[in-house]
């Protein structure tokens, strides 16, 4: 059976007489997600606050020791995790206004700490991965029920996690790849759980994939430079091609074109022979789904259905003619 759109959802609901026309032309037209025009211009001003907050930090900081700066970031932490408490004890934009003092906990903190454990003469890998672990385990402990602020928190940790392992690793600049590559496939795979913001956690999985997918070929001239980017590629564009999830679609479309194409222009040297090689490397992706697609669906519906006004309206002519 086709997964139906949001518009033949509400097609469907019309003509069964579950929702009237107006109701769902109401539906149809509403943004999925809405902020107050006051709270929107408050975030542009209070980033414009946080911007000069930092600059006058780094003026009034700029001769002082790692343990003063560390020592400040933790009162900063403090404050704005009690205030964070307090407004996410409150709904509408007091919530979303304490999410935003959570990341603002969260960046503080880990700072913070990072410049204690530098100031013990850790290393830079060791200061940066332990408060990144941190928030990482906080970030997945509060993806079922933080509005945004985990998804935010989320990815920017893991990144932060898979660099420097990458770091401690020895890693070269093209094997440091992987681990961001599987980074996004988390993000995606995450997202596709009952989470807040799903739509925004999938979209920055597949853009941290897109963004180091070409570090992984560039040194790699065989097979193992290809098959494993076009493998994470292809799972993220099952993912969106199957639940019709848009914000996928693009970005693992360009992994796997930009992967394939890079790997036969490197191999073939014949321009000619190139063309045809992606032609039928592209002839035989099509023709594969399109068999998929025949055996999933053999009697698909391709017929178009009407608006709103046009199902009502032929209701009623079928009411009043019988």
């Amino acid at each position: 059976m086709n997964r139906m759109s949001q518009s033949e959802v509400l097609e469907q609901l019309v003509r069964t007489g579950r929702l009237t026309e107006p109701e769902a032309q109401l539906i149809e037209k509403a943004p999925i997600f809405s902020l107050p025009t006051r709270e929107i211009v408050g975030y542009l001003g209070g980033l414009l606050v946080l911007i000069g907050a930092v600059r006058l930090v780094i003026v009034v900081f700029e001769d002082a020791s790692r343990m003063s700066i560390a020592a400040t970031l933790y009162v900063v932490a403090v404050l704005a995790g009690y205030a964070s408490v307090l407004a996410q004890h409150r709904d509408g934009a007091w919530h979303r206004f304490g999410e935003v003092l959570e990341l603002v906990t969260l960046g503080a903190g880990a700072t913070a700490t990072g410049l204690l454990l530098r100031e013990l003469e850790l290393s830079g890998e060791w200061s940066a991965l332990i408060p990144a672990a941190v928030v990482l385990a906080w970030s997945l402990a509060r993806i079922r029920f933080a509005q945004f602020a985990a998804v935010i928190s989320l990815p920017a940790s893991s990144m932060v996690v898979a660099g420097t392992i990458g770091s401690i690793l020895r890693a070269k600049n093209e094997s440091s790849a992987l681990p961001f590559m599987v980074v996004g496939l988390l993000m995606v795979l995450i997202g596709t759980q009952k989470i807040s913001a799903p739509t925004v956690l999938r979209a920055i999985g597949g853009v941290i994939v897109l963004m180091s997918s070409p570090a992984w070929s560039a040194g790699r001239d065989g097979l193992e430079g290809v098959l494993p980017v076009v493998a994470i590629g292809s799972i993220i564009f099952a993912l969106g091609a199957s639940r019709m999830w848009l914000e996928l679609i693009p970005t693992s479309s360009l992994v796997i074109v930009i992967s394939v194409v890079n790997f036969i222009l490197r191999k073939v040297d014949n321009e000619v022979l190139q063309g045809a090689m992606i032609v039928a490397t592209g002839l035989t992706v099509l023709v594969g789904a399109t068999q998929v697609f025949k055996n999933k669906h053999p009697h698909a519906n391709t017929g178009g259905g009407g608006r709103f006004s046009a199902l009502t309206s032929s209701t009623r002519r079928s009411v009043h003619g019988s």
